[in-house]
């Protein structure tokens, strides 16, 4: 039942107070003009979780940047573990061997020192669900899993699982709400037993994007020193053909970050969020364009980064990426530049992950022609076949997983170390304590077309019990699932190797876990194989589910089987090697596989504690067996904020590494990598589809529960 509006007033003036608001940008009109405002889907209470949780995932991050990398630099894995994918996939992958592979086939690989722009950016999200406790597990039955801040007691918490649901490279949006949703629910808690959380994504995922430009203007510079003023060395100037003709504007040194966004945006104000940040925080100016807006500005123009002084002598196979005519809002201050025109030192993708995107004819020419560029690119197409589910089935693999899970040197330097034999049982004990950290929250992934005995028994039993499982689509961003007699109908198709061109289109969109119309009259005209190349069979998460309201259409409605799915930002910044382990004293410069070590022990330390040792009033840091759930009612709400801290970059880390000489310099050797903030998401059971968000969920925080018998105002 919802309740009337003045009874959530204060939330809501706290809501736009913090900018918690979505503008839809028309898309006949300009990507930088909104044209309609939207109230997205609010909790009115934060969910309350358990520390340990969030150490848990924030520390998983530091593996999944470390993963996703290391993956998106071996094209051959990626074209095999591909090449039965879907068409978009497909078109993907061509993109990527044009411009990463050489030969009349594109068949050999480009050395990476002969790639456009070796540094890669990846702004990740991997989302997880609340799932139940699997049977013989330490916890709480399905029964009292209803945990939440209304309590004026802090209730001991069923132990919670947390499970895989997929990667996001470029659909991972809200790191500028996720923080505003934070703070608006801050502001209006009352129950004197917890502690918000605030997300750092709406700085974080800036800081990453400034890093970026920053290494891209050390590049430029013919000797690999930074300028004070942020600027281009002269000699960088686009030659006087770019800056010809009528649509040429006054050359600004400056760079862009372009954010490459949807026609007909619908995340505008949190786009917009980290805009402002990166302008006011890291002093880097960036604009919103399409891919059709690019195509009538976006040039190519010879790099002269090898120093030399003479352009017309210079013999550089890079092109940086133009501007030839743009005004930049400046959205921290208010104001709007004269037409100019700009290099463009990041690309961040805030679209391209669908095919919708593409369709404008010039759509995949551009896309080609940013990935040519030495722009860094936010993700690079590399990093953008990662997200399909093809691959992240393939890491579902121990085998496959531990030879990407630990950083490029340590993975290769017992090949050339004198104490090769014992550098390589340290790398082999690390990465199998890798892989059992990460595999703890897969789910098992079958594709459709294996033939092993282990997925054909899964997809016989998705068939008899199809509750247990769900198809998935290949692509991020959709939140579809087929589930319940769907999996079933799609998986008992005909099976034959020609489909007509009727039947090789797209099924339509669905809605809540069930063919649509448009797919029940389409279906029968598909086959076996077309399912299998554009779907994946998972072992359905069962959700642990809490009671609580969502202010939606401008009222309260109250729930009793709400899901919890938790998205956490991760950002790498990467050349492919990792820096030497005395390049600097800092703590991101240390041997990265000993560093990523250590955060797993850390938090194995921090929920751990003596079955016989007693709850003592002031223990704040148990050590010994496992049993999270009392550490959890011990450990500080701000002792948990600060030890998350230790995983995101942070000032001093950031100001370290702008100076750092792996990423001042054309040396390589960089490897840049952090937790940055979450996205918590809550949506109806009734509305959810089978463990993986689908619709349109309502945007939530976390709180976590201060010791009992401490009770504490909220701060």
């Amino acid at each position: 039942m919802a309740a009337p509006a003045a009874a959530s007033s204060p939330f809501v003036a706290s809501l736009l107070a913090h900018d918690v608001m979505m503008l839809v940008v028309d898309p006949a009109g300009s990507s930088d003009v909104p044209s309609k405002r939207i109230s997205p889907p609010v909790t009115l209470q934060p969910t309350l979780l358990q520390p340990s949780s969030m150490y848990r995932l924030a520390a998983l991050q530091q593996l999944w940047n470390v993963v996703v990398d290391n993956v998106s630099r071996d094209l051959n894995f990626l074209s095999q573990t591909l090449g039965s994918s879907d068409e978009f996939a497909s078109e993907l992958l061509q993109l990527a061997r044009r411009v990463y592979m050489k030969g009349p086939d594109y068949l050999e690989l480009l050395p990476e020192a002969d790639w456009p722009q070796r540094l890669q950016l990846g702004v990740f999200r991997n989302d997880y669900m609340r799932a139940v406790v699997a049977s013989g597990e330490k916890g709480g039955s399905h029964e009292d899993h209803d945990a939440s801040v209304h309590s004026t007691t802090t209730p001991l918490l069923p132990r919670e699982d947390w499970k895989h649901v997929e990667i996001n490279t470029i659909s991972c949006s809200f790191a500028g709400l996720s923080t505003r949703v934070g703070l608006a629910h801050r502001d209006v808690s009352s129950a004197a037993s917890t502690r918000v959380l605030v997300s750092d994504s709406e700085i974080e995922v800036p800081r990453g994007l400034a890093l970026a430009s920053h290494a891209w203007l050390a590049q430029r510079n013919a000797r690999g020193e930074y300028a004070a003023t942020g600027r281009v060395a002269r000699r960088t100037a686009p030659p006087a053909a770019a800056l010809e003709g009528p649509a040429a504007s006054p050359f600004n040194p400056n760079p862009l970050v372009v954010f490459v966004v949807q026609e007909g945006e619908r995340n505008y104000v949190d786009q917009r969020l980290l805009m402002i940040a990166l302008k006011a925080h890291f002093g880097v100016d960036s604009k919103r364009m399409t891919l059709r807006e690019l195509n009538d500005v976006l040039v190519l123009t010879p790099d002269f980064d090898d120093g030399n002084e003479d352009q017309e002598q210079a013999t550089s196979r890079r092109t940086n990426a133009f501007l030839r005519s743009v005004q930049v809002e400046d959205h921290h201050a208010g104001t709007t530049s004269p037409l100019q025109s700009r290099y463009v030192s990041v690309f961040y993708f805030r679209s391209t992950y669908d095919a919708n995107d593409f369709k404008p004819e010039c759509a995949w020419h551009v896309r080609e022609q940013i990935e040519k560029s030495t722009a860094v690119k936010c993700p690079s197409v590399l990093m953008h076949l990662c997200t399909m589910k093809r691959v992240q089935q393939a890491l579902s693999k121990d085998a496959v997983l531990e030879k990407f899970v630990l950083p490029r040197r340590a993975a290769a330097s017992a090949s050339s170390s004198s104490d090769a034999v014992g550098e390589a049982a340290v790398n082999q004990r690390r990465a199998a304590k890798f892989v059992r950290f990460i595999q703890e929250t897969v789910m098992g992934q079958f594709l459709l077309d294996d033939p092993s005995e282990k997925a054909q028994v899964a997809i016989r039993k998705s068939i008899e019990h199809s509750s247990a499982y769900v198809l998935k689509t290949q692509k991020e961003g959709y939140g579809r699932l087929y589930t319940g007699s769907d999996v079933p109908r799609l998986l008992q198709l005909p099976r034959r190797h020609a489909v007509s061109a009727e039947a090789s289109q797209p099924l339509g969109e669905r809605n809540e876990g069930h063919l649509t119309a448009v797919e029940a009259a389409g279906v029968e005209g598909h086959t076996y194989e077309w399912v299998a190349s554009h779907l994946l069979l998972m072992e359905r998460i069962v959700s642990m589910t809490i009671s609580g309201s969502i202010w939606r259409q401008d009222a309260a409605h109250h729930y009793s089987d709400l899901a919890l799915e938790l998205g956490t930002f991760g950002v790498v910044l990467s050349d492919g090697v990792a820096p030497p382990d005395d390049t600097t004293e800092d703590a991101h410069s240390a041997p990265p596989s000993a560093r990523l070590e250590a955060i797993m022990d850390e938090w194995s330390e921090m929920t751990r504690r003596p079955n016989n040792q007693k709850e003592e009033e002031g223990s704040r840091r148990p050590s010994g067996s496992a049993d999270d759930r009392c550490f959890d009612m011990l450990v500080t709400p701000e002792a948990a904020s600060a030890f998350l801290k230790k995983f995101t970059l942070g000032d001093t880390q950031s100001a370290m590494l702008m100076g750092h000489p792996s990423t001042s310099s054309t040396q390589v050797g960089v490897m840049v990598s952090a937790y940055a903030g979450f996205l918590a998401r809550t949506k109806s059971l009734a509305n959810e589809g089978g463990g993986v968000m689908s619709g349109v969920a309502a945007l939530d925080t976390v709180a976590f529960a201060a010791p009992r018998g401490t009770p504490q105002r909220v701060t």
